[in-house]
């Protein structure tokens, strides 16, 4: 049988992986207020102090955008 070797973690690995899982967490911030942002009104993403739970959600941003934007009408590819 082959020998397994047990990796001690020493209390600098417990830091690291912890600071490493702030900044990821940190990195990720932009796209959840890009995304609960799209489901939010108008008013309520300029609002300040932001909500950062968002307490209503609305689909008329993407009504908006598939319905009413002339970028969408014409062909995607040229």
């Amino acid at each position: 049988m082959a020998t397994e070797k047990k990796i001690k973690k020493g209390p600098y690995d417990i830091i690291s992986n912890v600071i490493v899982s702030f900044f990821a967490l940190l990195s990720l911030f932009p796209l959840y207020w890009l995304l609960t942002s799209s489901f939010k009104y108008s008013s309520d993403v300029v609002k300040m102090p932001p909500d950062w739970f968002p307490t209503s959600f609305t689909l008329d941003n993407y009504v908006d955008l598939f319905n009413n934007q002339p970028l969408l009408d014409g062909p995607l590819i040229v």
